[in-house]
């Protein structure tokens, strides 16, 4: 879908799900490097529409990222 789509927010859902996948599957991350996803991801930050290069790449981000417990949702420091 994310390659073959004009719409684009389909393609920006495609690659929201996608990232879901590979942060939330105990083996999405390693199925998604087996599909060639990254590259399919990364090529839609050409597309025009900001939403889809958005979400295309947090996708990417989130392949990888290996733990999400570390990952703190406040963005900055304490103390």
């Amino acid at each position: 879908i994310i390659t073959t789509s004009t719409d684009a927010r389909t393609v920006a859902v495609a690659c929201y799900d996608l990232g879901e996948f590979a942060r939330n599957h105990s083996s999405g991350r390693a199925v998604m490097r087996q599909l060639g996803l990254k590259a399919q991801l990364m090529s839609q930050l050409n597309r025009p529409d900001a939403d889809v290069q958005k979400q295309a790449l947090l996708a990417c981000s989130k392949m990888m990222v290996d733990s999400w417990q570390f990952v703190g949702s406040g963005g900055g420091r304490s103390g």
